[in-house]
């Protein structure tokens, strides 16, 4: 019988995963090789579901967050999600096992981020009625803003101290959430004039009445259509560039 050879899977996010056979290994056969060639496969698939279910989680309990910040408050829901996000990250420096990750990275960080992203978006209604398309605009362009400035942040961070250490770092550097969930307590509410649930009494935590409306119906479908999409440029772009130049 063929021993199995010795695997050294490298990867990195930039790069694809090299097999190496050690020295004392012996060549395989074509049934050992097609096997060991569907256990890489299914490494990949395995390694990029961490960060896809990650995104899409964070997206998926949206309207439970929703409910959250209207029941507790987003103060109370954006400390929760930065405490939620920062041990996500720390547990995630410890991990020996890729299955670990699908908890301490794409539930606990998901979870998180969904906090502290919904929170920041419906506390503006607390505090402005006027031009609230713009203020909301203003907000969200926050995340372009920091998506360029963090860039090359990490990219140094993983180069020099790699993925363990960067993750160990990124777990103090969200404790600013922190500090932005308490300013939501520190800053008084003006006086707002009453929303539309308390004119009608709805007290429902979720209203699925809202897809009664075929404009913003169509609007969620193509939306969900469109993420399909979106994050592949984000996941592959920098690979495709570094193997075709």
């Amino acid at each position: 019988m063929i021993p199995v050879p010795l695997l050294v899977l490298q990867s990195s996010p930039s790069t694809h995963t090299n097999v190496t056979l050690s020295d004392s290994a012996s060549v395989p056969n074509v049934k050992s090789y097609l096997w060991l060639s569907c256990i890489i496969k299914l490494t990949h698939y395995f390694s990029a579901w961490i960060g896809s279910s990650s995104f899409a989680l964070a997206f998926v309990v949206g309207p439970l967050t929703g409910v959250a910040c209207r029941r507790f408050g987003c103060s109370t829901i954006s400390i929760l999600g930065a405490l939620l996000f920062g041990l996500g990250l720390f547990l995630s420096a410890y991990v020996d096992s890729i299955y670990k990750l699908y908890i301490t990275y794409s539930l606990l960080i998901a979870v998180g981020s969904s906090c502290i992203y919904y929170s920041s978006i419906l506390v503006l209604r607390d505090y402005f009625s006027r031009n609230f398309a713009l203020v909301n605009g203003i907000a969200l362009s926050g995340v372009g803003i920091g998506t360029i400035a963090l860039a090359p942040v990490l990219d140094f961070l993983l180069v020099h101290f790699k993925w363990r250490v960067t993750l160990k770092i990124m777990s103090g550097m969200s404790l600013v959430f922190v500090f932005s969930g308490l300013i939501y307590y520190l800053v008084p509410k003006p006086d707002q004039p009453s929303t539309l649930d308390e004119k009608t009494g709805n007290k429902q935590l979720l209203d699925f009445s809202v897809f009664q409306n075929k404009a913003y119906l169509v609007w969620t479908v193509v939306v969900v259509l469109v993420m399909f999409g979106f994050y592949v440029p984000y996941v592959h772009l920098v690979s495709y560039w570094k193997t075709n130049t």
